[in-house]
Formats: C-alpha cells, sequence, structure tokens
C-alpha cells in the first residue's frame, strides 16, 4: 500500500513539472515525444491526434521536408510559444504537424496559429481569395512584403482506355507560387520583370534601371528581395 501511495506522488508530481514545459526536450525520438505529448495538457488543448493520415494509395508526400528531423516553433495568437521536435508542414492541407509515432501524428490547431518557424522558414497567416492560409515570408517590408507559398496537389495516373485501369499510380505533386502584398492586396505572381513591375507601378522604371546596374535577376528569390529592399528604402 505504501508503495502504491509513493507512485501515485512521484507521477503527478513529474505530470505537473513536464506540462509547464512549452520546450520540448525529450529525447528526439518517438517514445520520448508520446511521453511529452501525454503529459502535457496545454499543449493537447491546442490540436489533435489523427492516427490515420497518409493515404497510402497515392504515391509521394504531402510533407514539406523529406524527413522529419526538423524543430518547429509555434507563435499563438494569445502570446504562447510551443517548441516540437520530429515536425512538418503539410503542404496539402496547410496544417503544421509533429510525428509521435509511426503511425500518428500530432495536428496543431491552425485557428490559434499567429506565424511558425520551421527549419530557416517563417510562415505567416494572411487572408487569400477570402480563405486565411500560410505563406513563406521571403520578404517583410513596411509597404511591401514577398511571399512563397508551397502546395501539393494529387496527380492522376495514366488510364488506359481499352483495359479501363490505370497503368501509373496517382501521385503528390509539390508546387511553388509566389505572391506580392502590397497595401491590402496579395498578387500571384510570375519570376519576370514585366509581371514584378506593374505591380511596383510608378516607380517601375528606376527600379528597373537599379537592377540592370548591380545585376540583379527578377527571375532569383535573393536577387528579387534586394530590389524590394532598395525600393523601400529609396522611394
Amino acid at each position: 500500500m505504501l508503495i502504491r501511495i509513493i507512485l501515485i506522488v512521484v507521477f503527478f508530481t513529474s505530470l505537473d513539472a513536464i506540462a509547464q514545459i512549452t520546450e520540448v526536450k525529450t529525447r528526439n525520438d518517438e517514445g520520448g515525444t508520446i511521453a511529452f505529448y501525454e503529459k502535457n495538457r496545454e499543449l493537447s488543448s491546442n490540436g489533435m491526434w489523427l492516427t490515420k493520415y497518409i493515404d497510402n494509395n497515392i504515391k509521394g508526400t504531402v510533407f514539406l521536408y523529406e524527413n522529419w528531423t526538423n524543430t518547429m516553433t509555434i507563435f499563438t495568437k494569445d502570446k504562447k510559444s510551443f517548441k516540437l521536435p520530429n515536425s512538418n508542414y503539410d503542404a496539402l492541407k496547410d496544417d503544421f504537424a509533429s510525428k509521435i509515432s509511426k503511425d500518428s501524428i500530432f495536428i496543431f490547431n491552425k485557428l490559434n496559429i499567429e506565424y511558425v518557424k520551421i527549419r530557416e522558414k517563417i510562415f505567416k497567416k494572411y487572408n487569400y481569395k477570402n480563405k486565411e492560409v500560410f505563406f513563406n515570408v521571403l520578404y517583410d517590408g513596411k509597404e511591401i512584403r514577398f511571399f512563397k507559398r508551397y502546395k501539393v496537389i494529387v496527380k492522376e495516373g495514366s488510364f488506359n482506355p481499352m483495359t479501363q485501369k490505370k497503368t501509373t499510380e496517382d501521385f503528390y505533386k509539390l508546387k511553388e507560387d509566389y505572391f506580392i502584398n502590397k497595401g491590402n492586396k496579395i498578387f500571384k505572381i510570375a519570376l519576370k520583370r514585366k509581371a514584378i513591375l506593374e505591380i511596383i507601378g510608378k516607380e517601375a522604371k528606376a527600379i528597373r534601371k537599379y537592377a540592370k546596374e548591380h545585376k540583379l535577376s527578377f527571375k532569383k528569390e535573393k536577387d528579387l528581395i534586394e530590389i524590394l529592399k532598395y525600393m523601400e528604402k529609396t522611394y
């Protein structure tokens, strides 16, 4: 009986201590992660566990990164933050996930997310076409912003009309689209000089000259960021 009482006291003491930690400090393996999530009540209230998440009938992956050896920090609207291991971004459902076991994934409630940092990327939520979506912020200026959006789509496999059967599997394909946020509008763009200068507007001639003089290409992310920085600094 005494041993049982001691075990109960130790369990609840440990539970209370871990529940106060928002940074996951476990082994970077599935067993350690499960132990944390089972005890962290605050984190649990900000998402859900899914056991049947992957459609094995479709070839490829919905996730941005090939592996799950990524640390992710989620900053919420109520000024809290959670640092999670074994993380990834679902580019099909626009969700942020942490793998807690071989077949189970924890999905963070995106309604409460302000922004997310995963590896070197920052994702922020903006309203685009009357829908809240996450953009990878490449440049965050005062008047203009430059975004990339990752989107996975399902491509149908080849179909043989003679046999009425598919000859190849359906597969996931990752798309990357670029956007400029100017004022209250978000414009989808191609990384082409003409398309970008049209959005820039009245300063287009001067910006084009600057890009030419400094050998900057509108087709390259890094160069376009430098062009936008110059534009905000000068005009």
